[in-house]
């Protein structure tokens, strides 16, 4: 899903301006996304929504390169991702959620490379392996 995201924001970017905000529509007219670009690559805040108006991904470009705390959520609303992220790479400690709340994985990352002890958990919130 956020792969599909990312491929469609690099192929709308090369029929945009090169500076300046953007925002795109889905086919019922809702915000699909707004974002700025410097110099022909997002720069700035980003936000990303499903056709039924609910946020899909939010954070921070710099230069082309997600920077900063981004978040990801399901389609009805509760979230699915938070993520850090230094230089275009996962940095620091993700946690992504079951559609029900509970955490379904912790993850930490140093530039790029998994590091430390990645913890799984069952939907029900027990501890399934690390």
């Amino acid at each position: 899903m956020l792969h599909k995201l990312q491929t469609w924001i690099k192929s709308t970017l090369k029929n945009r301006p090169s500076n300046g905000p953007f925002e795109e529509y889905h086919k019922n007219k809702q915000t699909k996304c707004r974002g700025n670009h410097r110099d022909g690559q997002l720069h700035g805040n980003f936000e990303s929504y499903f056709p039924n108006s609910q946020p899909e991904s939010r954070g921070h470009y710099e230069a082309g390169c997600k920077l900063g705390v981004w978040e990801h959520f399901y389609e009805s609303g509760s979230l699915l991702c938070r993520e850090c992220y230094e230089g275009g790479q996962p940095h620091g400690e993700q946690t992504v959620y079951h559609g029900n709340g509970q955490i379904r994985k912790q993850l930490t990352f140093n530039h790029g490379v998994k590091t430390g002890t990645w913890c799984l958990y069952h939907l029900n919130g027990q501890l399934r392996s690390h």
